[in-house]
């Protein structure tokens, strides 16, 4: 099975609200739209995405394009997700910490650690393994995907490099596993 990992698009900081309820900023609009355009990703299966509207509206114009519905899957949320408006720059210094310490639990929301946000996504990974699909498209968010690939490349050990390669990430950044290995590195 090829399962293709998609960031979300572009978002509109919004310090009113979490970060769950942002938009998709302009630029991040003209990039879902680019995703068909540019023919990014070849026609999947299925396509899941995290609870989050900017998931969802990242790969509606796919979905349209593809006519294949989109379903949510909280499995794929990113770690220490919040419902609540926070100081952003607080939680990006709890999140450099986080990554030097994976069982660090996030002061945020449902307290997840790392370790067990991989764990459920890793959850969500493995069921979907399982299933009849040949490809699966999985839209979901930048700190997540880096530990998932963090993990898949043995590289948990090193939380800066993590860290670092979670900052430059790109909004609409794509990853390629087939068969439990990667062929694309998310980027």
């Amino acid at each position: 099975m090829k399962i293709y990992l998609l960031r979300h698009a572009s978002t509109q900081y919004n310090s009113k609200k979490s970060p769950s309820e942002w938009h998709l900023s302009p630029e991040g609009k003209q990039q879902a739209e680019n995703i068909v355009k540019q023919n990014l990703i070849p026609q999947v299966d299925k396509i899941i995405c995290s609870s989050e509207l900017k998931t969802h509206s990242t790969i509606k114009p796919y979905s349209d394009f593809y006519h294949l519905p989109i379903n949510k899957d909280l499995r794929f949320n990113e770690v220490g997700s919040t419902h609540l408006p926070i100081d952003i720059k607080l939680f990006q210094q709890f999140r450099r910490q986080c990554f030097n310490d994976f069982d660090m639990h996030l002061p945020f929301n449902d307290n997840e650690s790392f370790r067990d946000a991989y764990n459920r996504f890793q959850s969500g990974i493995a069921d979907y393994i399982k299933s009849a699909h040949n490809s699966i498209l999985i839209v979901s968010h930048g700190c997540i995907l880096s530990i998932f690939f963090a993990m898949l490349n043995k590289i948990s050990d090193n939380g800066e490099l993590i860290y670092k390669n979670w900052q430059n990430l790109q909004f609409c950044s794509l990853g390629v596993i087939e068969n439990g290995k990667i062929i694309r590195n998310l980027s």
